[in-house]
């Protein structure tokens, strides 16, 4: 599996586990996204490529209220606070 095809899939996973962690429904995330229930179906099986902003949008519409990403290049790093 190429790199992309993995980072795919471990950001589907993790939306997934979230998303049940809270317990929402596919509908109800669509719902705050302003997308539809099939578009996060898309995202939960990795068959859509996730823009950072729609991970954050899928996030905040799971309730997250306080994100955080952190960007790393060698041994710089860069937290930015999301939501």
């Amino acid at each position: 599996m190429d790199s992309g095809k993995r980072l795919r899939r471990t950001v589907a996973d993790m939306l997934r586990k979230r998303r049940r962690w809270t317990g929402l429904r596919q509908v109800d995330i669509a719902r705050g996204m302003g997308c539809t229930q099939a578009a996060v179906a898309a995202f939960e099986a990795g068959r859509e490529d996730a823009l950072v902003s729609t991970v954050v949008r899928f996030l905040l519409a799971a309730g997250y209220m306080d994100l955080a990403l952190t960007m790393r290049r060698g041994r710089r790093s860069w937290r930015v606070r999301l939501g």
